[in-house]
């Protein structure tokens, strides 16, 4: 019976043993996902669109081993494209970091496209981007 009358004591004394972790060592916990921001998210077409990636948690950008990054690319009539980059490192060459992604893609043919950033065969997936490519109709032809 003593015991258990001590077992709260013991609990107390073993959580204030355990180091407690640093204000950098939370700050690097957080959450890591993949921000994507496009130069332009509507146009006529030729469109041409820049796709930056940042692999990132809520304060900073995070370095991470990436081997593997995947673009996937859907648009109308179920049109769907992978496009597959090993080891891919766009960063300076002085910083030499795994965590800025970058990609460019013209579009030719009106409708809702959606872009995504794939990292590590799934590890790291990014929201969907939509671009809306306008219809021209400057070249209908009557």
């Amino acid at each position: 019976m003593r015991f258990i009358a001590l077992l709260p004591l013991f609990m107390v004394i073993l959580t204030g043993c355990t180091e407690k972790k640093s204000d950098l060592d939370l700050f690097d916990e957080g959450k890591v996902a993949i921000s994507l921001s496009v130069s332009q998210k509507r146009g006529y077409p030729p469109l041409f669109v820049s796709i930056t990636g940042y692999l990132e948690n809520r304060e900073r950008q995070v370095e991470k081993e990436i081997t593997q990054v995947k673009w996937v690319i859907k648009g109308p009539d179920n049109y769907e494209r992978d496009i597959i980059q090993e080891s891919a490192n766009y960063q300076e060459e002085e910083d030499n970091k795994n965590d800025t992604f970058y990609f460019e893609q013209t579009f030719y043919r009106p409708g809702t496209w959606r872009v995504k950033l794939v990292l590590n065969d799934g590890e790291y997936v990014s929201r969907t981007i939509p671009i809306k490519v306008l219809e021209d109709h400057t070249t209908r032809r009557d």
